[in-house]
């Protein structure tokens, strides 16, 4: 019987479930999610464009954004995050984000700031 009740405190321990949809995550979840991933700078060309991506500061805030239509997953967002820090940067430069990360921007998942 101690080994039923222990079962879901270890699978809570274990972090975020791949399946949890980004739009239910709650503040503290969000930032757990996007602590999991640095900071990636990347100059491209000569030196005139620094695409810098900040999954810390930047993440959480815009999770909280997400609509309630976006229906990406926190394996979803991994996904992407892992397709990101495998891209080199002469790649990430000339083909911007890696189309692993459609789940992520997809229409229904994105805020308009301007209305």
């Amino acid at each position: 019987m101690r080994a039923l009740v222990l079962l879901p405190l270890l699978l809570a321990a274990c972090g975020l479930s791949d399946k949890k949809p980004v739009a239910e995550l709650s503040e503290s979840q969000a930032d757990e999610m996007c602590a999991e991933y640095d900071v990636r700078s990347v100059t491209c060309g000569e030196g005139d464009v620094t695409l810098t991506l900040d999954f810390n500061d930047d993440c959480a805030a815009m999770v909280g954004d997400v609509t309630a239509e976006c229906t990406a997953t926190v394996g979803d967002y991994r996904f992407c995050m892992d397709a990101v820090a495998a891209a080199s940067d002469d790649a990430l430069c000339s083909e911007g984000i890696p189309g692993e990360c459609a789940a992520i921007f997809a229409a229904a998942c994105l805020v308009d700031e301007d209305g």
